[in-house]
């Protein structure tokens, strides 16, 4: 009897135990899928198409004269430059696809940068002077200010003109810088010295005092008697030479 009421009292027992609680199954961690950006058309230009030195030639007949290899250097040069008015800006050409158009009025300067260039070839200036030479845009700086004529060859030197607000520290700055020009370039410098707001000031949008140009190129600012020897040196060196395409 006694077993037969241990075997109840297990029965009982295991029937009133529960079970081990399974363990808790963990979270699988799943990876977020980002959707992939739109793709991005990114629209490049087209290079440009250098201009053949035949070409170049051909139109220009003083590059033709010219020796092979400074034929060279002259159409590196140009094709290097953007080109100096409109329309050649604002199709993006270069100077010398900007000099294969007929000559209109905006585009006076590119003949007389097309001269300095053979210029400078014919007399030995590598790519890089030639380029750095021809690389000013402005239409005013070949042109005399007072006149508004195309600037010819110098009569007495190189010619240096300053245009400074006589109230500022800095053409006091610059007149110094005048008198250590003519000290150190006797007789191979004229300078001509204008007011800001003169109507030569006015003309070329003079803002910055001193604004300078030597033999037409312009420099804004206070410059040392150096940075603009540097041009006047170049203009003594090589002197402006008729070329007629």
């Amino acid at each position: 009897m006694k077993h037969g009421l241990w075997a109840v009292w297990v029965v009982v027992a295991c029937g009133r135990a529960e079970p081990p609680t399974p363990p808790q199954s963990e979270p699988v961690l799943q990876e977020a899928r980002s959707t992939p950006p739109a793709m991005q058309v990114v629209t490049l230009d087209a290079e440009p198409v250098p201009v053949s030195q035949a070409d170049l030639a051909a139109q220009w007949p003083p590059i033709h004269r010219l020796k092979p290899s400074a034929q060279e250097v002259v159409t590196t040069a140009l094709n290097l430059v953007p080109g100096p008015c409109e329309p050649c800006a604002q199709d993006h050409e270069s100077l010398a696809r900007c000099a294969l158009r007929p000559p209109t009025e905006a585009c006076k300067n590119v003949r007389r940068l097309i001269r300095r260039a053979t210029r400078m070839a014919q007399r030995g200036d590598g790519i890089e002077a030639v380029r750095e030479a021809v690389h000013y845009p402005d239409n005013w700086l070949l042109y005399t200010p007072d006149t508004g004529e195309m600037v010819g060859p110098p009569s007495a030197g190189v010619r240096v003109d300053l245009w400074r607000d006589a109230s500022s520290l800095w053409s006091r700055v610059a007149d110094t810088t005048v008198a250590r020009l003519v000290d150190r370039y006797p007789g191979a410098v004229r300078v001509h010295i204008h007011d800001l707001k003169s109507p030569s000031g006015l003309a070329i949008g003079a803002r910055t005092t001193p604004t300078w140009a030597v033999a037409g190129y312009r420099m804004r600012g206070a410059q040392s008697p150096d940075a603009l020897g540097r041009l006047i040196e170049r203009e003594i060196a090589h002197p402006p030479k008729e070329l007629k395409p």
